[in-house]
């Protein structure tokens, strides 16, 4: 029983210490970067599928252009906040 006790705690203890050392390596801003950067670059893909397109697809084109651009503008926001925090 005690054997049991022991490599429950055991099992609890290294549960603990890989939660935090998955938290350590990334900052919250590092997310925020991430998410920028890819919504970057699909609006980038977005704007020269758009640009490319043939006539008859070009608005559905700018459709899927202008919803990547507000998901950059939303990524850019939340970058925004995180860069202007305070780091104590």
């Amino acid at each position: 029983m005690i054997a049991l006790i022991a490599a429950l705690i055991a099992l609890i203890g290294i549960a603990v210490v890989r939660e935090c050392w998955r938290r350590s390596l990334r900052m919250p801003v590092d997310d925020a970067y991430t998410a920028w950067f890819n919504a970057n670059s699909r609006s980038g893909v977005a704007l020269r599928a758009w640009l490319q397109a043939a006539p008859a697809a070009r608005p559905d084109a700018y459709r899927a252009y202008v919803a990547e651009l507000e998901r950059e503008e939303a990524a850019a926001a939340e970058l925004e906040l995180h860069a202007m925090a305070p780091t104590a």
